[in-house]
């Protein structure tokens, strides 16, 4: 997508998956249609009639449903707070019915009973957002806004404690990792990575190799949201990728996007990579690679591979000098 266009409005699209890079406009219409031509349906001396508040709440009850169906944001916080938003919503609408046509007057509801309705249904659904935000951002907020006095605290319940993570390990797993370490040494486990997704059809991209480095590294400094010089957050790498696919019109969809990226492993100011090992994995992943370079799996796979063999190696050869030395003990003894 041209660097312009995603300047002006993409912060239109940006939020949202990319099968659904529409639905803001379609949020803006239904502010309008809910707000403003409403008061066109049966208009009367006064605005806000029954029949006003019975489409509006028929209208917003469709874009919910359309909502719940598309859950569109990447973020999952973010899905929350608009499906509680559209909740309130119906719910105040659904509230305001009752009192504009009066019905609580009409069935002799005792006072007060539809206005205690309303709030105690908004207010509920304010305790839903407060516990949200606990879930989805107080640990956020404990780690990286706060003091370093309340971060380390005690008190804070989202601190990482390197003992208490530690206590879990059962006696039988201390047991095993000491016997590794005492036949082994210090060797470092390589965890199992994530299974390759399917491999991407070869782009045609009209841009020489000189001037799609510089896209690639003029991309991995305007995603770069903390200027480190690294990436080291899966929300910078997904954004930065995404973007830059788009901008190379590449025919992936989200969803092969998002496979590819989840495929690189979580990034961390402990594993951060510099704009060379972005341009490296984004060209082997999404742009073929260079056929006559070894790639960064290859790479590894091999050095993993030769330090295997290299302690097996030293194995044999230790258990082959015991041997030697147990059968020159056995002649000495003869003799």
């Amino acid at each position: 997508m041209d660097e312009q266009v995603l300047a002006k409005v993409g912060f239109l699209y940006t939020r949202f998956k990319h099968e659904f890079w529409w639905y803001e406009t379609c949020e803006l219409i239904r502010k309008l249609i809910v707000t403003s031509l409403v008061n066109f349906v049966r208009p009367d001396e006064r605005s806000g009639t029954p029949t006003q508040i019975l489409v509006a709440l028929c209208i917003n009850t469709f874009f919910l449903v359309m909502f719940l169906a598309c859950w569109p944001f990447k973020a999952q916080d973010d899905n929350m707070l608009m499906a509680l938003s559209f909740v309130a919503i119906t719910v105040t609408l659904f509230g305001a019915i009752i009192l504009n046509a009066e019905i609580d007057w009409l069935d002799s509801w005792p006072d007060g009973t539809a206005t205690g309705i309303i709030l105690g249904a908004n207010g509920a659904l304010i305790l839903l957002y407060i516990a949200m935000l606990c879930n989805y951002q107080l640990p956020y907020i404990c780690e990286f806004l706060m003091p370093d006095c309340i971060t380390n605290s005690r008190l804070n319940c989202f601190r990482k404690d390197p003992a208490k993570k530690k206590s879990k390990l059962t006696d039988e797993e201390r047991a095993a990792r000491a016997s590794v370490r005492a036949k082994f040494g210090s060797v470092e486990i390589v965890p199992t990575p994530l299974p390759p997704p399917p491999p991407l059809p070869l782009p045609a991209i009209d841009m020489g190799d000189e001037e799609l480095y510089e896209e690639m590294e003029k991309y991995f400094h305007r995603y770069d949201l903390d200027e480190s010089g690294f990436i080291d957050a899966p929300e910078e790498l997904q954004h930065l990728t995404t973007n830059l696919c788009f901008r190379l019109q590449l025919p992936l969809s989200g969803g092969e996007i998002d496979a590819v990226v989840e495929s690189a492993g979580v990034l961390s100011p402990k594993n951060q990579w510099s704009v060379e090992d972005f341009c490296e994995w984004f060209e082997e992943r999404f742009l073929g690679g260079d056929e006559d370079l070894p790639s960064l799996a290859g790479e590894a796979m091999t050095m993993i591979s030769m330090y295997q063999n290299l302690e097996m190696n030293n194995e044999m050869m230790e258990e082959y000098y015991s041997d030697d030395d147990d059968d020159d003990g056995g002649d000495d003894g003869g003799d």
